[in-house]
């Protein structure tokens, strides 16, 4: 698991974590969420990255990496939605967003 992540072979990463996830306690999940959210957002899944770090702040809300996690992810798609709602204002005039 780690040395597909550490290789940068992210989408093999997130693969392992997702049969990890299913075997584990509770206590290790924190961290494999985590992991699992950098993951996605080095390959910009950003929807998936937020929900993994939702996931692992579910189970600890006490840590802040849960909260770190969220931030990029919550960015890019904010920002997804504000172009596609300039976009969509500059052609009609409304947003039909």
């Amino acid at each position: 698991m780690m040395q597909a992540f550490a290789a940068r072979e992210y989408a093999d990463a997130i693969q392992k974590f997702e049969r990890a996830l299913d075997v584990l306690a509770v206590e290790d999940l924190y961290g494999l969420y985590i992991t699992k959210a950098n993951c996605h957002a080095k390959l910009e899944n950003w929807a998936a990255g937020l929900d993994d770090a939702w996931q692992a702040h579910a189970i600890d809300p006490s840590r802040a990496e849960g909260y770190l996690c969220m931030v990029k992810p919550v960015q890019m798609l904010t920002m997804r939605i504000l172009v596609s709602c300039f976009v969509c204002m500059s052609s009609y005039s409304v947003c039909c967003c």
